[in-house]
C-alpha cells in the first residue's frame, strides 16, 4: 500500500523496521514543506532522521528531499520511495529480527545450522573429521544452545532492551506509542553454542577459526551470540551469528569491580560475526568483522534425528500406539528378557527381570517371552520426543461399569436435597471407573535404597539396583502398587478411593510411629505419577544407540538402551548419564546413573545392554514366578481393538453396550487381536464369564 507522510507507517525489513515518529507542524510562510522524523527501530537516536518527502506531479512514488529546518539532520536523495504499512503483529513483536528460544525448548532440543548459499542448500555446520575446527564442507551435526546467564560482571543477558525507543524518555515514548499504537520496545537474548560431543562452547583459535576443542591457546575462549535475522527465503528465516559483547560499563561503589549493564552489538569496526570462508577449500567457520565481508546466514532448527524409539511401526507388529506384545532381545548375544528364574539370582516373593537364552523359557516353564507394552506418556509434552512406556505381565484390566440414571419421572435430588439431573439423582446407580491391572516392570530404586526398610538389600545385586515386577493398577496418570489388603480382591471389588486413601494412611502411620528415623522423606510410597517429561521409576524409554540410522524401517538399525532414571543433575531428555539395563556377573541390573555415560555405551566403554524387539504372532506373554503353569484368559483393551490372550481354539463373542454383536469368531492363537469400535464392550470367551472393556 502506498501512503503519504500524514499516515502512521513502518517499513518492514527482515531484521528491522523504519518508524515514522512524528510529522512536524507547518509554519507560516513555509507551506511547501511538511518534514517527518524517521527512525530505524533497531538502532539508537543517531539513526533517526528529519526528512522531507516529495512527490512529483502525477508520480506514484515519493522521494526524499532536503527539508528547510535548520539544525537538524537531513538526507537528500532522488531515489523513488514507497512506504508500506506493516501488520500490527510486526509492530507489537518484541523479538522482531532476532531469534528467541524458550527455556523449555533449549532443555530438550539440539539444533542444526543449515548454511544458506545460492548454489547449495545441503551444507551444515559440523566439526571437521580432522580436528576440532568447525566447517560447512561436509557432515551435519546438532549443537546444544544455552542462553547466556547473567554474571557478576554482566547484569543482563536475556530480554535485553535495544533500539531507538530505549533512548527516549517515558514521555517521549508515550507520545510515539500514541501515534503508533502497540509499538513494542524491542528485546533480544544472547546465547552460547556448544558441542554435544565435547561439551565445549564455540571458541576462536589463533588462526581465527571457530572450534570446539580443549586447546589452551584460544584467541577467544567464548563467543556469545545474537541470532540476527539476515534473509528470508522460501518461508525460512536465516540468521547471522553476531557476537554479543559487553555493553556500557557501570561503576558501583558497592562492588569491587565495575560491571556491564548488558550484552550488546558493538560498533561497526569492532564487532564480530561467524562467517564461512568460501575462499578456502574446507569452508571453515571463521571470525569476521561485521561490516567487511558478506554475511553468512543459517537456518537454525531443532534436530529432527530421533532420540528415542516409539513403538508405532509395523516393525513391532502393528502401526499406531495401541497396546502391543513384544519380545526384547540383546543385540549381540541374542538373549531374551524374561522373568528371572536362575536360583542364584532369585529372591522369594520378588519377580525380578532376567535375561537368558530363548530355549530356557520352556525348560523353566515361564509361559512365554513377550511383554505387554503400553504408552504412558506419548503425544503430550515432549512425549513424542521421548515416549515413555509401561511394561507389564499378567494383565487383567477392569473396564468399569457405566452409570444408570434414575428412571423415575419426577424431579431429581441428591442426598443433600439439591436439585440435580437424573444421572446424579440419589436413585441413580453411579458409574464404576475402570483401571488397568497387572504386574508392572519398575526400577526398584525406592526399595533398594531405603535403609529403613527391612530386606532392602534383596533388591540389589553386587551393589546395583535391580528391576522387576509389582502388582499394580493404573488410574488415569497414576500408578499404585497394590498394598496387601487389595492384592487378593477381584477387580470389581477394588475401590479406587480406598486405594488412594490407603497410601495416605500408610504415610501417616509411618511418620506418626514415634520413631525419630521414620520421616516423610524415607517413607516408601507406593504411588507413582505418570504425567510429565521427567524420568520415572515405573516407565521406560528406549534410547536409540545409532540416531543417524534410527529412522529407517530396519530393525537392525533401531537398537536401543532401556533407559530409566537419569543422573540428578542431568537433562530429562537424552541425559549424558542415566540408569540403563546392564549385566553384572550374569545378573540383570540397572547401571549407576552417577557413573554410566551414554557416550561410553555407544563406543563400548560402558557395559549397558543394547536391545532390539520382535513381534511373534500368537506369542505367549511371560508369567511371573508365582503363577507358573497357571492357565487363564486375559482381555486387554487398546486403541480400536481388543487383545485376547490364553483363549486359543475358543469362540469369542464381543457385544457393544446395547447388546449388539460386533464380533464373533474362533481364536486361533493364545494372543489374538480383534478390531472393534471405540466404546464399552463385553467380551465373552467360551467357558469363561464375560468381561467388560473400554476401547479407546
Amino acid at each position: 500500500m502506498t501512503v503519504n507522510a500524514d499516515e502512521q507507517n513502518v517499513e518492514h525489513m527482515p531484521a528491522y523496521q523504519w518508524v515514522v515518529l512524528k510529522k512536524y507542524t507547518e509554519t507560516a510562510g513555509a507551506k511547501d514543506f511538511s518534514p517527518v522524523k524517521i527512525a530505524n527501530r533497531e538502532f539508537d537516536a543517531d539513526f533517526a532522521y528529519d526528512v522531507q518527502l516529495k512527490q512529483g506531479a502525477g508520480a506514484k512514488y515519493m522521494y526524499v528531499g532536503a527539508n528547510k529546518i535548520t539544525g537538524t539532520q537531513y538526507t537528500i536523495a532522488t531515489d523513488s520511495l514507497e512506504f508500506v504499512k506493516v501488520s500490527d503483529a510486526s509492530v507489537k513483536d518484541r523479538e522482531l529480527g532476532y531469534l528467541r528460544l524458550e527455556k523449555d525448548e533449549l532443555a530438550v532440543n539440539k539444533y542444526t545450522f543449515n548454511y544458506w548459499h545460492p548454489y547449495a542448500d545441503d551444507k551444515f555446520i559440523a566439526q571437521s573429521s580432522k580436528d576440532s575446527t568447525l566447517t560447512v564442507f561436509d557432515g551435519k551435526e546438532a549443537f546444544k544452545i544455552d542462553s547466556v546467564m547473567a554474571t557478576s560482571l554482566i547484569k543482563n543477558t536475556s530480554n535485553i532492551l535495544y533500539g531507538f525507543a530505549k533512548n527516549y524518555s517515558d514521555t517521549e515514548l508515550a507520545a510515539i506509542q500514541k501515534r503508533i499504537p502497540g509499538l513494542a520496545q524491542l528485546v533480544r537474548t544472547a546465547y552460547y553454542i556448544s558441542s554435544t560431543k565435547t561439551n565445549n562452547i564455540w571458541r576462536i583459535n589463533k588462526e581465527e577459526k571457530f572450534n570446539v576443542g580443549n586447546e589452551e591457546n584460544q584467541q577467544l575462549v567464548e563467543f556469545p551470540v545474537f541470532f540476527k535475522e539476515n534473509n528470508q527465503i522460501a518461508g525460512k528465516c536465516y540468521h547471522a551469528l553476531v557476537q554479543a559483547i559487553r555493553g556500557e560499563q557501570v561503576f558501583d561503589p558497592e562492588n569491587v569491580e565495575p560491571y556491564y549493564k548488558e550484552l550488546t552489538i558493538g560498533l561497526r569496526d569492532e564487532n564480530l560475526k561467524a562467517g564461512v570462508s568460501d575462499y578456502d577449500g574446507s569452508a571453515t567457520l571463521k571470525k569476521q568483522l561485521l561490516n567487511e565481508t558478506r554475511t553468512s546466514a543459517f537456518y537454525i532448527s531443532p534436530d529432527e534425528t530421533p532420540l528415542y524409539r516409539r513403538f508405532n511401526s509395523t516393525l513391532e507388529g502393528q502401526a499406531g500406539d495401541a497396546v502391543d506384545t513384544l519380545r526384547f532381545y540383546e543385540k549381540y548375544r541374542g538373549e531374551y528378557l524374561m522373568i528371572e528364574a536362575n536360583p542364584s539370582f532369585t529372591v522369594e516373593h520378588i519377580d525380578f527381570l532376567g535375561i537368558e537364552d530363548a530355549d530356557k523359557v520352556d525348560s523353566k516353564n515361564h509361559g512365554g517371552l513377550a511383554f505387554i507394552v503400553d504408552t504412558a506418556w506419548v503425544n503430550r509434552g515432549f512425549g513424542n520426543l521421548k515416549p515413555q512406556y509401561l511394561i507389564s505381565i499378567d494383565r487383567h484390566d477392569f473396564a468399569g461399569t457405566p452409570g444408570v440414571p434414575c428412571t423415575y419421572e419426577h424431579n431429581h435430588y441428591d442426598n443433600q436435597g439439591n436439585a440435580v439431573d437424573a444421572a446424579h439423582c440419589s436413585h441413580a446407580i453411579p458409574a464404576t471407573p475402570g483401571f488397568t491391572r497387572g504386574k508392572f516392570l519398575i526400577n526398584f530404586e525406592r526399595f533398594a535404597n531405603n535403609d529403613k526398610m527391612v530386606g532392602a538389600d534383596d533388591y540389589k545385586w553386587a551393589g546395583y539396583v535391580r528391576a522387576g515386577f509389582k502388582e499394580a493398577i493404573v488410574v488415569a496418570d497414576t500408578l499404585y502398587i497394590l498394598r496387601d489388603e487389595f492384592k487378593n480382591l477381584p477387580n470389581e471389588e477394588i475401590d479406587l478411593a480406598k486405594v488412594a486413601s490407603a497410601e495416605v494412611e500408610a504415610k501417616r502411620a509411618w511418620t506418626n510411629a514415634g520413631k525419630a528415623d521414620q520421616t516423610a522423606d524415607n517413607f516408601l510410597s507406593y504411588r507413582y505419577e505418570l504425567a510429565g517429561d521427567q524420568h520415572k521409576l515405573v516407565t521406560w524409554s528406549m534410547r536409540f544407540v545409532d540416531r543417524e540410522n534410527a529412522a529407517k524401517e530396519d530393525e537392525s538399525a533401531r537398537s536401543f538402551l532401556f533407559e530409566s532414571m537419569k543422573n540428578a543433575s542431568d537433562l530429562d531428555i537424552a541425559p549424558t548419564k542415566a540408569a540403563w539395563l546392564k549385566m553384572q556377573n550374569g545378573c540383570l541390573v540397572l547401571s549407576d546413573p552417577n557413573e554410566s555415560k551414554f557416550n561410553e555405551v555407544v563406543t563400548g566403554g560402558d557395559d549397558a545392554l543394547i536391545f532390539n524387539v520382535e513381534h511373534v504372532c500368537g506369542d505367549k506373554v511371560a508369567v511371573d514366578n508365582e503363577n507358573i503353569a497357571v492357565e487363564g484368559v486375559s482381555v486387554v483393551a487398546g486403541n480400536g481393538q481388543v487383545t485376547i490372550m490364553g483363549a486359543a481354539g475358543k469362540n469369542v463373542t464381543i457385544t457393544n453396550i446395547l447388546g449388539k454383536v460386533i464380533a464373533s469368531q474362533v481364536i486361533a492363537s493364545d494372543n489374538a487381536t480383534i478390531a472393534v469400535p471405540a466404546g464399552i464392550v463385553a467380551v465373552a470367551v467360551e467357558g469363561e464369564a464375560a468381561v467388560k472393556a473400554i476401547v479407546k
